[in-house]
């Protein structure tokens, strides 16, 4: 499923989320059960690749169909420990014949919670590849400023935690956020994007791109393809308005 990253200029569809959606006997299990025990149970790695290649298979698609969209794609820490995981993204890339800097690979903080130097050195072969580097939940972990310090990523995502409260101490964090973000030169996503109200807020502090229910819930690509363009700018041509 593809959850669509809204830009904040234009109102139109930037980027998209791959997200995973699993359905056993007519019943949803949420990632947040089904991602930890196939982690546990080592299963991770090639759900992992599954859903890289259905990805890139997807970006081809979207260059036929003439869609100048980028896709997110979020790895596990289980995934940067496989020694090869560099080498098969860089081969599927190559078996598919798309252009790397259509992707972001999404990571949390906690991939640098084992080996980080390790990790480092694969996110900058990514980075060297042409991949785009974002950071998620940005600001939830104890190791949120050496992450922005050591990596120089390219997109950081606020937690919905603070979207929630942008009538509290929300708001503040995240001009802080967009202080480092234009001194760093890192483009800023904005999660759990709601209500109007939420949107126009966010884009009167700056933040560059914004993804939540406000604008789509996770779709499959052929409602997608139909809901890009006309809508996400009506959304933005109605909130401009009021």
């Amino acid at each position: 499923m593809y959850q669509p990253i809204i830009d904040t200029r234009n109102g139109e569809c930037h980027a998209v989320e791959a997200l995973l959606r699993w359905e056993h006997k007519g019943k949803a299990i949420p990632p947040d059960v089904f991602i930890p025990l196939a982690e546990k149970h080592g299963a991770i790695r090639e759900i992992g690749y599954w859903v890289l290649e259905k990805a890139i298979q997807q970006q081809k698609l979207m260059m036929q169909d003439g869609l100048n969209i980028k896709i997110c794609i979020n790895v596990s820490i289980v995934q940067f420990e496989d020694a090869e995981f560099v080498n098969t993204v860089r081969n599927m890339i190559d078996k598919y014949q798309v252009d790397t800097n259509l992707f972001h690979i999404e990571i949390t903080e906690s991939v640098f919670s084992s080996d980080k130097p390790k990790l480092l050195q694969a996110i900058k072969q990514l980075q060297t590849l042409g991949f785009f580097i974002s950071v998620d939940d940005f600001g939830t972990g104890y190791s949120s400023l050496s992450v922005i310090q050591d990596l120089a990523v390219n997109i950081v995502k606020i937690d919905r935690s603070f979207v929630n409260k942008l009538d509290s101490n929300g708001a503040a964090i995240i001009k802080a956020v967009m202080l480092m973000a234009n001194e760093l030169n890192y483009k800023v996503v904005a999660e759990g994007v709601e209500t109007v109200e939420q949107k126009n807020k966010l884009k009167t502090l700056g933040v560059h791109y914004l993804q939540g229910y406000l604008f789509s819930k996770p779709q499959n690509y052929m409602d997608l393809t139909n809901q890009v363009g006309a809508s996400f700018q009506s959304i933005a041509e109605t909130t401009s308005m009021q």
